[in-house]
């Protein structure tokens, strides 16, 4: 009597014939769900504080670009539109996209031609640089004393203001 091992069964792993459409079909899938996710949960929310920490402002750029001052997290003003007409280019600041932010700090001392009370002055403030689709921005500055705000543009030529929003409440 022989001895009979039992039968091995092999695996084998069966691959559509179009394997390599279907791995790339699933990447190309899951891409395109980051991008469209990123692009939903666009950054709408911005801040810049005062060296101190004292001053915060907080920027919102949806639906429409408005601002609010803070003083130790305490609300300041209400949220406050901004916005800029310029003729020929619509209004800055309605329906914005942000392209990209850049912070910046500032310490230094700037001596003046002319002499006031001081041969120096301290030149001390935290810069939130906003950049908008349409080749304008915003730049915010917190000083330790206050807060200041600008658009500018890349527009080519010379540009008309036709008005400016601004309320503080």
């Amino acid at each position: 009597p022989g001895h009979t091992s039992p039968k091995t069964k092999e695996l084998r792993y069966i691959y559509p014939k179009n394997y390599s459409l279907v791995m790339f079909l699933r990447l190309l899938t899951f891409l395109l769900c980051l991008f469209v996710a990123n692009r939903f949960s666009a950054q709408s929310s911005y801040s810049v504080s005062s060296p101190d920490g004292a001053l915060r402002v907080a920027i919102e750029t949806k639906p429409d670009l408005r601002w609010q001052l803070f003083l130790h997290d305490q609300a300041l003003t209400n949220p406050a539109m901004v916005s800029m007409n310029i003729a020929g280019n619509g209004m800055l600041g309605s329906r914005s996209e942000v392209l990209r932010s850049e912070k910046n700090t500032v310490n230094r001392t700037l001596q003046p031609a002319v002499k006031q009370k001081s041969a120096d002055i301290p030149e001390n403030y935290n810069e939130l640089t906003l950049h908008f689709k349409g080749d304008w921005g915003l730049v915010f500055r917190a000083y330790n004393e206050g807060v200041a705000y600008r658009f500018f543009t890349k527009f080519s030529g010379k540009i008309t203001v036709l008005d400016e929003t601004y309320s503080f409440h």
